[in-house]
């Protein structure tokens, strides 16, 4: 491996940092390398973004605990990107703690706020592309389109996902009381930035 590699956590498909890579590769940005990792690892998936961007992305394909990181596993620093919402307080604490009883740095990004604004441009976002989708998929056009437009399943359901995920979103008070009992030379910093569909981003950042 690469010695400035970034351990992503909680990893999932990949999608996530395909997307990040897309994104700095489209801006003529020098890509850094990931290894993608998660409790439960989507291999296949994984395979595919290895498949896409071969010189910056490995993926470990046994389950990975990111609270408890094993010592032989050589990076530089950590990654959670839009996942950590997912963790409750406990095991979002033990994933923290980690990274600062090793000396790694962790980087969290999650796409939005716990925000009324957040909820109202989400819901927006979510339904004009889930009611676009069966025009631009590639499978299961007539099915989704069926459970899309006379039963709107897929449309509630995906609402919904984004309501709930809103509400687990970690503020900065929050954030900051995870990490008041973690080594005190770890430092620890939140940011918001306004992305260009008027929504914001939340980042936490841990470094020694």
């Amino acid at each position: 491996l690469q010695s400035k590699t970034l351990l992503d956590l909680g990893s999932g498909s990949g999608e996530p940092v395909t997307i990040l890579l897309d994104t700095l590769n489209n801006q003529g940005e020098k890509l850094p390398y990931f290894l993608l990792s998660d409790l439960f690892p989507v291999i296949h998936k994984m395979e595919r973004v290895i498949e896409q961007f071969p010189n910056n992305v490995k993926a470990i394909k046994i389950p990975l605990d990111a609270s408890s990181v094993p010592d032989g596993i050589p990076h530089s620093a950590r990654v959670v990107i839009s996942t950590f919402h997912h963790f409750a307080p406990d095991l979002a604490k033990g994933i923290l703690q980690d990274s600062a009883e090793k000396g790694k740095p962790i980087f969290i990004l999650e796409a939005m706020t716990r925000s009324l604004n957040s909820v109202f441009k989400l819901g927006i976002f979510f339904l004009l592309s889930i009611m676009i989708n069966p025009f631009w998929s590639k499978q299961d056009r007539l099915l989704k389109a069926i459970f899309t437009y006379p039963i709107p399943l897929i449309p509630l359901m995906g609402i919904w996902d984004g309501v709930v995920s809103v509400r687990r979103m970690y503020t900065e008070k929050e954030l900051m009381a995870l990490t008041s009992t973690i080594d005190a030379n770890f430092q620890w910093k939140f940011h918001k930035i306004p992305v260009p569909w008027g929504g914001t981003n939340s980042v936490f950042v841990g470094k020694p």
